[in-house]
């Protein structure tokens, strides 16, 4: 579904459930809301994570290249533990948007 460096740690199926909770008009508004939120709590994981004299490298390579899946590798090299919380921040973002749509 998006082409993003955290893509493997995502069920992106589960990701199309919530979005089929509305109706389909409001379909592309929702997945636009639902991924912007995973973005940003991914985000938020690893700098949390990652230690602070990582972050501009970091940062400077979500812009070049977010697509890549090597960045999952640079990140979980550098921030032990940063694999889990991010599938955990996601599962609990998920569950939180589905909540409010259900």
């Amino acid at each position: 579904m998006r082409n993003v460096y955290y893509a493997p740690l995502v069920r992106w199926e589960i990701v199309e459930e919530i979005i089929f909770l509305v109706e389909p008009e409001d379909r592309e508004e929702v997945q636009k809301l639902v991924i912007g939120s995973i973005d940003h709590v991914v985000m938020e994981t690893v700098l949390l994570y990652l230690d602070k004299a990582d972050h501009e490298e970091f940062l400077k390579r979500t812009h070049e290249a977010y697509h890549d899946q090597s960045l999952l590798d640079w990140v979980k090299s550098r921030a032990h533990g940063v694999e889990d919380a991010i599938r955990r921040a996601i599962r609990e973002t998920k569950a939180s948007i589905r909540a409010l749509l259900e």
